[in-house]
């Protein structure tokens, strides 16, 4: 602006005195009011529009990088705010949440939270959540074997649970007419759809049943 350049890198709101300008960023807005006003119409524009802490702007894969837990960290993707919080974290698996969404993830596991498809790196030293891409139509369904279940994405498919390994936790996930072996936590693209196994339920209570929950979402 006139100039120069500016960096926001926390949720400060500029003022240059000489210019009698505020700017500031608010989610995806970058918000400017030019020439003096009173302090009460400044704090309407404020409520209205609160500081964002802006520390990047996405629209391809990239890294969100953590060295402790309970850090929080906020991007923009495709214009999109994502509050990443890192809530806990072992040398096994970590507690991620995004914008509200809670998920308990393991190393190199991909999962679809908030809308967002993410992939862990868990280290020693540090834990890498690579942003994948924006996922608009995803369905987290809980499944029976041998029920076939019409599910509705960017169009409609039907999904079945045609077997079940209790021994090793993995399932066979057919969709329409495409079969493959997906174990538990485990990511399979079976016809250009994404299946992950979230989880594997054994009742023992009366007859044995098997629940599947899964998450499907567009490849």
């Amino acid at each position: 602006m006139d100039n120069e350049n500016f960096d926001y890198i926390d949720n400060d709101v500029y003022f240059d005195p000489y210019k009698n300008t505020y700017i500031w960023a608010s989610k995806d807005k970058l918000l400017m009011i030019k020439y003096s006003i009173g302090v009460d119409l400044l704090k309407k524009y404020l409520d209205k529009y609160p500081p964002s802490v802006l520390k990047g702007s996405f629209d391809n894969p990239t890294d969100v990088v953590f060295e402790d837990d309970h850090e929080e960290e906020i991007i923009y993707f495709n214009s999109n705010q994502y509050i990443i919080e890192l809530d806990n974290w072992n040398t096994n698996e970590i507690v991620l949440i995004i914008n509200g969404e809670e998920r308990t993830l393991q190393n190199s596991e991909t999962d679809v939270i908030a809308g967002l498809m993410i992939s862990t790196n868990i280290r020693s030293n540090e834990v890498i959540i690579k942003v994948e891409s924006e996922v608009e139509n995803y369905k987290q369904l809980s499944m029976e074997v041998g029920v076939p279940v019409d599910v509705k994405l960017d169009k409609d498919i039907t999904l079945e649970v045609v077997g079940a390994n209790t021994d090793d936790l993995s399932v066979q996930v057919s969709i329409d007419g495409e079969t493959k072996v997906v174990n538990l936590k485990q990511t399979k693209t079976i016809s250009d759809y994404n299946v992950k196994l979230v989880n594997f339920f054994v009742s023992n209570i009366g007859e044995d049943k098997i629940t599947i929950e899964v998450l499907v979402w567009p490849k």
